[in-house]
């Protein structure tokens, strides 16, 4: 009777599958997470691409406990699903990052056209820039004239 027992325990633990993490990726076992006796009472089927570094700390502490499924198929469909999310996940991170990029870029292309604007010979209080090259012959004529006057009072002297 206990062998009978022991027995179909075994054969219903067979009918079980789980996710647990093995060698850092999610990977799909047989049978139910636990040993008796010394005896593992599983056996890996299918290893998956899942990192399990990559997922986040919840579906990794779920790992840590094994995820139980009824069917071979149940794994699979569970491990798509989580394959799923975390392309979602990856996908919102990189979005976010992108409009990040964007918003810094236009941000910093605005400040620089402003700042070049500014440049064009008018100040902010709207005067004009007394650099400009039309000031500068004015003075020198200036100059040449009172030292022609000086140099006409000088000859007449």
């Amino acid at each position: 009777v206990l062998a009978g027992l022991a027995w179909g325990a075994y054969a219903w633990s067979q009918s079980r599958y789980y996710l647990a993490d093995s060698d850092g990726v999610v990977t799909i076992y047989r049978g139910v997470n636990t040993n008796l006796f010394g005896l593992s009472l599983s056996h890996k089927v299918k290893k998956t691409s899942i990192e399990v570094s990559s997922l986040p700390q919840s579906w990794q502490d779920q790992l840590d406990q094994g995820i139980a499924v009824d069917s071979y198929d149940a794994a699979t469909e569970r491990a798509s699903f989580i394959k799923s999310e975390l392309d979602k996940e990856l996908a919102k991170q990189q979005a976010e990052e992108e409009a990040k990029k964007q918003a810094t870029e236009s941000s910093n292309s605005g400040s620089s056209s402003s700042s070049s604007s500014n440049s064009g010979g008018s100040s902010s209080d709207g005067s004009s820039d007394s650099s400009g090259s039309d000031s500068t012959p004015k003075i020198g004529a200036a100059d040449d004239a009172t030292k022609s006057d000086t140099s006409k009072d000088g000859a007449a002297q």
